[in-house]
């Protein structure tokens, strides 16, 4: 598919997805997993034409808005594709550092995401100027789905990176700077509230938000109304069938949890 050809085919794709978003149409969807099919090369050639011209803001985010929705109709077309492109977690990581924020897609960070499942790809989370350039994103998301992804980035990497079990052991420059950063963020409370309706979502799987909340709790971001809300949820979870190591981790959580509750009474 020659540079001309994929600029059509682009702005075709393009006003189909925008119509699609005023009216259902399954003759349209129909026409997207074709084209989306792997014989035509479609999503190879979004790929390499975003990697080329990730500093041209307007068009590298028109390809990430058109793939992220492509994933959203055409799932499993897309993704197994997507996932087999090894230089596009560092791509997306490029576009988000070098984007201004008022001119980046959220997209982004759902499309990233799914490169870090099963612990892939974590190498490029070491760049502390992404991590910095993700907190920042914060403050102009306004939307959940969009939050709820950079704030799993964000755990991701602080699970990378955490060794002590609670804000009580000793904490690495890593660890302290991350949870510190929560503390004085601007978002910071949404980041918790997100921590918490995350581990109500994912249950005792949430090892990484049980942990960076572990850290958390005694901080002025957690209210008590957020301490009732997480009590609940880890007595729930812990009558589940959860493995020994992700039930212990609960239990401590809980327990923390409850010492707190204990001082804020008496307070």
């Amino acid at each position: 598919m020659d540079q001309e050809e994929l600029q059509g085919k682009i702005d075709q794709i393009y006003k189909v997805l925008t119509d699609l978003k005023k009216k259902h149409s399954k003759k349209k969807i129909s026409w997207l997993m074709k084209i989306s099919d792997k014989s035509f090369g479609l999503v190879e050639a979004l790929v390499d034409n975003f990697m080329l011209n990730i500093e041209e803001g307007e068009y590298s985010t028109k390809i990430l808005m058109i793939l992220r929705q492509l994933c959203e109709y055409c799932p499993d077309l897309i993704f197994d594709q997507l996932l087999s492109c090894s230089k596009l977690p560092e791509a997306l990581a490029s576009y988000i550092l070098k984007t201004p924020l008022e001119d980046m897609t959220p997209d982004a960070f759902l499309l990233i995401t799914e490169f870090f499942k099963g612990g892939e790809n974590l190498e490029i989370l070491e760049n502390n100027e992404l991590v910095d350039k993700l907190f920042e994103t914060l403050t102009i998301i306004n939307k959940t789905h969009y939050f709820d992804a950079v704030v799993t980035i964000l755990l991701t990497r602080f699970e990378m990176y955490c060794t002590s079990k609670d804000s009580s052991e000793e904490m690495n420059e890593e660890t302290q700077t991350f949870i510190e950063k929560i503390k004085t963020h601007r978002s910071g409370r949404m980041f918790v509230e997100t921590m918490i309706h995350l581990l109500n979502r994912r249950g005792a799987e949430g090892q990484k938000t049980i942990k960076c909340l572990s850290h958390l709790i005694g901080s002025e971001r957690i209210y008590s109304n957020d301490l009732s809300l997480l009590g609940d949820i880890l007595e729930d979870e812990i009558d589940k069938d959860a493995t020994e190591e992700n039930r212990g981790n609960l239990e401590h959580l809980l327990e923390l949890v409850q010492q707190r509750k204990i001082i804020l009474e008496q307070e």
